[in-house]
Order: C-alpha cells, then structure tokens, then sequence
C-alpha cells in the first residue's frame, strides 16, 4: 500500500480498495484494476479525485517507464 505515484507504478497487480458503511457496518471493498483504472488511480494520486487529461497522460507515462525498467531486469 503506498501513496506515491512513482512507487505504486512498479507494482505489477493493482487493487481498489474502498471503506464504506451499511447497516451500521464497516465494509471494505477490493476490486482488482484493469490498465485504465491502474492509470486513473495513479493520476488520482498525483494530483486529486478528478485528474486532467494531462495527469492521466503522466500516469500512463509512469506505467510505461516502470514496465520498461522491470524489463530491463530480466
């Protein structure tokens, strides 16, 4: 679990994890994210709950530099 967008870029799975309440419970829900949700939760956590098309365009920038690098090391 990490907030910092460079960091969170090199994992290799991505998950969702929302907090919510119902009936009076605590709930938490995980969804595994497909690339489109993996780059809107980076640019979310570069800059706010609505990004730009600019923060998207560097969140998919910061997938594509972290899976180049892990190929690098292979």
């Amino acid at each position: 679990v990490t907030h910092l967008p460079q960091l969170a870029a090199m994992a290799d799975t991505h998950f969702g994890v929302e907090k919510g309440e119902e009936n009076g419970r605590t709930l938490t829900k995980v969804v595994a994210l497909d690339r489109a949700a993996r780059r809107g939760e980076i640019a979310r956590l570069s800059g706010g709950d609505h990004p730009s098309e600019t923060m998207l365009l560097g969140a998919e920038e910061l997938l594509c530099a972290a899976e180049n690098f892990k190929n690098q090391l292979l």
